[in-house]
């Protein structure tokens, strides 16, 4: 599975699911034809639930446009729930088990749907991801996007695990020749999404396919002309959608630009302890964003241990900004704990700055110069190592 991890609600989503939420959410989308055809406040899911292996009593519900997991009973193998969004399409992702439990990420516990604004009916045969959906035609393009998906997520998961075997054994030449290929094979598939993009206007995925093509493309700055072309095709509602402000979010902004002062912020520490940004000022940091339940972002703390190790005497440090929610502090004291993370921790309690840092998927991270500039951004693992070795090897 691809590793980054898309931020709907809380918790976030797998990226790997098709990464896919969006934030992780925020990743979005929008339609017109279906769109004009079925612009209400209402959308029914009838759902049925044949020769599932396990009891299910509940099913949970992260979607955009709802800022909080939702839940309704299973009665006879049945249910029913009314989406609490206006967001068209929709991006859902839907759970038997709570969402609170790392184990619910599973392919067999959860399953991914785009729902365009109709009422639909969904039937889960001998597995809860086995699943059958009429009524949505967003769903259907999704499902053809995903098979575009399909063969470069393989791919790309094979690459990373040869990478990560080379990693340990010290080959620098060939993790760096593996880094190269996972970056092409990345913009091939960003590639394909912009291809459908643009000969599918009327798609109701289309808009959701121009926000994967910014969520995988390895060089951006190659495929925004385009995604900025088709956005500007969008009716005002497709603008104003989750999708849409999304896409007008990454492909416009240059607030957090390279070169660009980095927005200053000030957050409670471990102990509750004010820290702001700019008493980081003249020194090199790596502003790290995570949460304790992101498995991708705890995967790439042995990669941030290293750095530190090997660079805190070269003027660089690391300060990590956590999204988990208030409530799970003591996962998020836990997780630092068994990470072993030295560095400053801070607790984005009301999403403010993960919001001013446009901070839709995580890892996310920005390397900044002594000044406070951003000098870097995006570095996950090899990419962090030739990163840090190209800053410091001037000096």
């Amino acid at each position: 599975m691809p590793a980054e991890l898309l931020i709907i609600t809380k918790p976030a989503i797998p990226m790997y699911l098709s990464c896919y939420f969006l934030t992780a959410f925020l990743t979005f989308c929008c339609f017109t034809t279906t769109l004009a055809q079925n612009d209400n406040d209402k959308m029914v899911i009838e759902g049925e639930l044949r020769n599932i292996p396990e009891p299910v009593s509940y099913i949970y519900f992260i979607y955009s446009g709802n800022n909080n997991t939702d839940s309704t009973p299973v009665v006879g193998n049945k249910y029913t729930y009314e989406l609490k969004s206006t967001d068209r399409p929709c991006f859902m992702t839907m759970f038997i088990r709570s969402p609170k439990n790392p184990e619910s990420y599973k392919d067999r516990y959860m399953r991914v749907l785009i729902l365009d604004g109709t009422n639909v009916s969904i039937t889960s045969i001998d597995s809860f991801s086995n699943i059958r959906v009429q009524g949505s035609e967003a769903y259907n393009e999704y499902v053809k996007l995903e098979k575009l998906r399909l063969p470069y997520s393989k791919e790309k998961m094979l690459l990373l695990a040869e990478q990560k075997i080379n990693k340990e054994k010290g080959d620098k030449e060939a993790v760096n020749l593996l880094d190269a290929r996972i970056d092409s094979l990345s913009q091939r598939m960003a590639e394909q999404f912009l291809t459908y993009a643009g000969t599918n206007p009327h798609s109701p995925a289309m808009i959701y396919a121009l926000s994967q093509t910014l969520s995988f493309a390895a060089d951006k700055e190659k495929v925004e002309p385009e995604v900025r072309r088709l956005y500007e095709t969008l009716s005002e509602k497709e603008k104003n959608s989750t999708y849409g402000k999304g896409i007008k979010a990454r492909a416009y902004d240059e607030t957090l630009a390279i070169g660009k002062t980095a927005p200053a912020f000030e957050l409670p520490d471990t102990a509750n302890k004010l820290v702001p940004l700019e008493s980081y000022k003249g020194k090199y940091v790596l502003l790290d964003f995570w949460a304790s339940w992101c498995t991708p972002c705890r995967a790439e703390h042995p990669y941030l241990l290293e750095a530190l190790e090997r660079y805190h005497n070269k003027n660089f440090t690391i300060l990590s900004v956590t999204i988990d929610l208030p409530e799970d502090r003591e996962k998020w004291l836990a997780a630092i704990k068994k990470d072993k993370l030295s560095w400053t921790q801070l607790m984005d309690k009301d999403s403010k700055i993960r919001k001013k840092y446009r901070v839709t998927s995580i890892p996310k991270n920005f390397l900044l110069d002594p000044q406070g500039r951003i000098i870097d951004k995006n570095l996950r693992g090899p990419k962090l190592e030739k990163a840090l070795e190209k800053l410091f090897e001037k000096k």
